[in-house]
C-alpha cells in the first residue's frame, strides 16, 4: 500500500518497523533516541509517533506544544498494556493510539487514516477505554472522580502508593489523599477489602 509522500518523526517507538518497507510505501522515517531541544524545528515534518511508556505527562506537553507549532502535523502516541493516559494524550491533540509492535503494512495503513482527517484507536485500546469510562460511570465508582477511580484501579491491582504516585505523575501525598477520599465514598477500610470491592464489581479477574 503506498500512500501520499509524508516525513514521520519518531520517539524510539518505531526503531521496530521495517524502514526499508515504509520507504517503499512513501514514508520517510527519522527516528530519535531523546527528546529534541525546544528550539527543534518541526516544519516539514507530517505525524510524530511518541512512545507512550516515556511519561504521560511529558507526552501531554509535547503534543501540546507541537499542535501550537505545526497544527496540521498529525500526532500518534504508541502505548504497551495501558490506556492510563490515553484520554490525556487524546485531549491534548493525538489523532491516533496505536499497540506495539506494528507490521509495516499496518502502520502505513495507519498513517493513511488519519492523513485522510480520521482518528485511529487500535481495537484493544479503543475497549479498554470503552469499559473504563462505562464501570467509572456505573455506581457505585459513579461517585469517584477519575483521578480517585484511577487510583482506586492501581491500588486493587497491588500498586504501592509510591508506584501509582510514579506511573500518574503525582505527588505521594495526593495519591494518600485519593485514597482516603475512595475509602470514605466506598466505605472501605482496607487493601483486602478494596481488592474484593474491586473483583466483585468487575474490575479486576
Amino acid at each position: 500500500m503506498a500512500i501520499a509522500p509524508l516525513t514521520l518523526l519518531a520517539f524510539g517507538s518505531a526503531s521496530t518497523v521495517d524502514r526499508d518497507r515504509l520507504a517503499l510505501a512513501g514514508v520517510e522515517l527519522i527516528t530519535l533516541e531523546s527528546p529534541p531541544p525546544p528550539e527543534f524545528a518541526i516544519d516539514g515534518i507530517d505525524c510524530v509517533l511518541f512512545d507512550g511508556e516515556a511519561g504521560g505527562r511529558w507526552i501531554v506537553e509535547q503534543i501540546s506544544r507541537l499542535r501550537r507549532l505545526n497544527p496540521q502535523c498529525k500526532i500518534l502516541v504508541s502505548l504497551s498494556d495501558s490506556s492510563l493516559n490515553a484520554v490525556d494524550f487524546l485531549k491534548a491533540g493525538a489523532v491516533g493510539l496505536l499497540k506495539q509492535p506494528q507490521t509495516a503494512e499496518q502502520f502505513v495503513a495507519i498513517l493513511a487514516r488519519i492523513q485522510a482527517g480520521h482518528f485511529h484507536l487500535d481495537q484493544d485500546i479503543a475497549q479498554q477505554l470503552a469499559l473504563r469510562q462505562i464501570k467509572r460511570l456505573l455506581a457505585p465508582f459513579s461517585l469517584l472522580t477519575s483521578r480517585e477511580f484511577d487510583v482506586f484501579c492501581l491500588l486493587a491491582e497491588g500498586c504501592s502508593l509510591q508506584s501509582i504516585a510514579e506511573q500518574l505523575e503525582v505527588s505521594s501525598k495526593t495519591v494518600s489523599n485519593c485514597q482516603s477520599h475512595i475509602k470514605s465514598k466506598l466505605g472501605i477500610e482496607s487493601r483486602e477489602a478494596m481488592f474484593e470491592f474491586a473483583k466483585t464489581h468487575g474490575l479486576i479477574g
